[in-house]
């Protein structure tokens, strides 16, 4: 018994890097200027933990694109 335990621990430790921790997070970005007396509320979605991003400039001029996966925390 302790053994399928442990070997289920080991899988699953091998494993939790490989599933998704990017999660999508409802965020509202306040915008205003000195010159109106009102501020604007943007709501738009950011992503929350380590999301997998790629350098845009980098790679319009090759074809291998792993090579540009960059990993980012936010938030």
């Amino acid at each position: 018994m302790e053994t399928t335990a442990f070997g289920s621990l080991l899988v699953l430790l091998m494993f939790s890097s490989a599933c998704s921790t990017c999660l999508p997070s409802d965020f509202t970005l306040y915008v205003e200027k000195p010159e109106c007396s009102f501020c604007v509320a943007i709501n738009t979605t950011i992503c929350m933990g380590y999301c997998r991003t790629m350098d845009q400039k980098q790679i319009k001029n090759t074809k291998k694109l792993r090579n540009f996966l960059t990993l980012s925390a936010t938030y």
